[in-house]
């Protein structure tokens, strides 16, 4: 079946991960055969969940790899309460998981793979409400950047970007983090807000 989300490339060239929702799905794109799917929670599957109704909902999911090893991470913005989930490549294992208080952007593993950099959507307040198209509430002013160690779960590092932000990077030796915001697309016609920008911390 085709896959409804994002997906990527493992190490092996002959493995892709991606998401044929709710699942994650381990497939051989010389074959095209599926090797293995998982579920991350049942929840998923429920038809009263409000990820079904995706109007005014942010991005179901978020997606990536650890380049050591190929553990999956991903977030799904379900229920009441997103979550991150932590999966052996192969997805016999499930690692970690985490719950969050608030809708997920993106993921991005440092380049050592002991933590990773959550990014949250700017255009959702604490109580998840959308108001992405109020110039006076945008973007939201909350730590929206979290740093978390994959081992112990904890939160190293949050603050707030100045965002809201599309994307994540870290530096390749992992000293600096990049954001990429997403101002255009929201349409003001303030020059301070028309023009997308790149930051950078340490």
């Amino acid at each position: 079946g085709r896959l409804s989300g994002p997906f990527r490339f493992l190490k092996h060239a002959n493995r892709i991960l991606g998401i044929q929702y709710p699942w994650v799905v381990l497939a051989d794109t010389d074959t095209g055969t599926e090797i293995r799917r998982a579920l991350p929670s049942a929840g998923l599957t429920d038809l009263n969940s409000p990820i079904w109704n995706s109007f005014g909902r942010p991005n179901l999911l978020a997606l990536a790899l650890r380049a050591q090893d190929d553990a999956v991470a991903i977030a799904y913005n379900y229920d009441s309460q997103p979550r991150i989930y932590i999966y052996s490549s192969d997805l016999t294992e499930k690692l970690h998981t985490w719950q969050r208080n608030r809708y997920i952007n993106r993921l991005c593993w440092s380049p050592d793979g002991k933590q990773i950099a959550v990014l949250y959507s700017g255009k959702y307040d604490q109580d998840k409400t959308f108001v992405g198209e109020d110039p006076t509430k945008m973007p939201v002013r909350l730590p929206d950047l979290e740093i978390i160690d994959v081992q112990s779960g904890t939160t190293l590092k949050e603050f707030f970007t100045g965002g809201p932000e599309s994307m994540i990077a870290f530096s390749p030796d992992g000293s600096s983090l990049y954001t990429i915001s997403e101002m255009k697309s929201l349409g003001y016609l303030s020059s301070g807000w028309e023009r997308d920008m790149i930051r950078v911390f340490s």
